[in-house]
């Protein structure tokens, strides 16, 4: 029993007590994990603008990687670099994140900043597939959006995760900022396939259920 409170003791203090490592037994980790692999992953609204979104990005990547080869093969300094690129032109400039339609496209989470009404309705129309999920405490959110001209919001991809909290505990802080015993932690929960669903018709239809 002494060693035993002895080893507790060392990994109280050494912070290696996290509740997050006896997620799987609880039943919110399951509830989660049940709803994630059933309904969890990427929903593409627009999947002519996503498409034409990841074209964008591969060309204007690839186009970097090349001129990254060629400055490491010839050792440019920073000047040479520059004179390259103004002569074949910046990848970056020659690829904006700007779409046929005219609107920029941003891969990060929409917040408050875009809230907008077709950002309502992506969200109403999402909320409404995994209607069967509700009070399980997973969590949806808008990605990759557009930003037009007039200010409007164009919907590309929704993802719907979940995370479970718990609880670190050890000694931290310091002398100036105090010491405490504990302090929040989190993990992602991972559902059992990787999916991608489309939406066709205004239907989502699932397009992707492969193993990780």
């Amino acid at each position: 029993m002494r060693i035993f409170l002895m080893i507790l003791c060392s990994l109280f203090f050494a912070g290696c007590i996290d509740t997050t490592f006896f997620a799987p037994l609880t039943s919110e980790y399951r509830k989660k994990k049940k709803a994630l692999d059933e309904y969890g992953g990427w929903y593409i609204f627009d999947v002519e603008l996503y498409n034409e979104m990841e074209a964008i990005d591969k060309k204007r990547d690839e186009e970097n990687k090349k001129i990254v080869a060629l400055s490491r093969a010839n050792n440019w300094d920073g000047k040479q670099f520059r004179e390259y690129l103004k002569k074949v032109g910046d990848p970056d400039k020659l690829y904006p994140p700007i779409l046929s339609n005219g609107c920029k496209y941003v891969d990060d989470f929409c917040l408050g900043s875009c809230e907008d009404e077709n950002v309502k309705k992506a969200k109403e129309k999402l909320r409404e597939f995994i209607k069967p999920t509700a009070g399980s405490g997973i969590r949806y959110g808008v990605r990759e959006h557009a930003i037009c001209p007039d200010g409007k919001t164009i919907v590309l991809v929704m993802s719907v995760n979940a995370r479970y909290y718990g609880t670190r505990y050890g000694l931290y802080g310091n002398e100036n900022n105090g010491f405490y015993f504990s302090k929040p932690s989190e993990i992602y929960i991972t559902p059992k396939t990787y999916k991608v669903f489309h939406l066709i018709d205004g239907e989502f239809k699932k397009i992707i259920d492969e193993k990780w």
